[in-house]
């Protein structure tokens, strides 16, 4: 089975994070919700409290075929500032393993020091952050290797289904597209 780990914090972009949770799950991935949060119960930009499923200290990295960070300016900021998050990151980039970046995500790209020239996109007020390390493009949803970026909240269908092709191939995201109307 397939395991895919999301990273939120509070102020997290709630339509970044569930969707493609919803997606992931749909293509029959075990998505695995963790935080930092004590108690795991993260609340949103827009006040929506999620029970995430673990906390970092008990989520082994090795397990997991891809990792997704959404965007919300304060779950990227709390992420960027996040050495489990961080290292994590460095560590799947160094494996060639899946990374997913939504809306603002990209700047945790961006701080842990990964991004090198791909081909990538963001929500458009973080582009001047990430034009002078990366091929950025104006494209709803980029791939470029293991690396996978979208826009923002309005792309992340796209982005969802994104990540089911390529943990899944293009028949089942077609199959996941049909089911939603998409």
């Amino acid at each position: 089975m397939k395991k895919v780990l999301i990273l939120i914090e509070t102020g997290f972009e709630e339509v970044e994070a569930l969707t493609p949770v919803d997606l992931l799950r749909r293509a029959g991935a075990e998505v695995v919700l963790a935080t930092s949060v004590s108690n795991c119960q993260v609340t949103g930009r827009n006040e929506i409290t999620v029970l995430c499923d673990a906390a970092y200290e008990t989520v082994d990295p090795g397990e997991f075929d891809m990792v997704v960070i959404p965007g919300g300016n304060g779950g990227v900021d709390a992420l960027s500032k996040n050495s489990f998050a961080l290292d994590l990151i460095r560590e799947y980039f160094a494996q060639k393993k899946w990374v997913g970046a939504i809306c603002a995500g990209p700047l945790v790209l961006k701080e842990a020091g990964v991004l090198n020239w791909q081909s990538i996109t963001s929500y458009p007020s973080t582009k001047s952050e990430l034009t002078a390390i990366t091929n950025y493009s104006d494209e709803r949803v980029v791939t470029d290797g293991h690396l996978i970026t979208s826009r923002g909240p309005g792309t992340s269908v796209e982005f969802g289904l994104t990540l089911v092709e390529k943990l899944f191939g293009p028949e089942k995201a077609t199959e996941i597209q049909r089911q939603i109307v998409a």
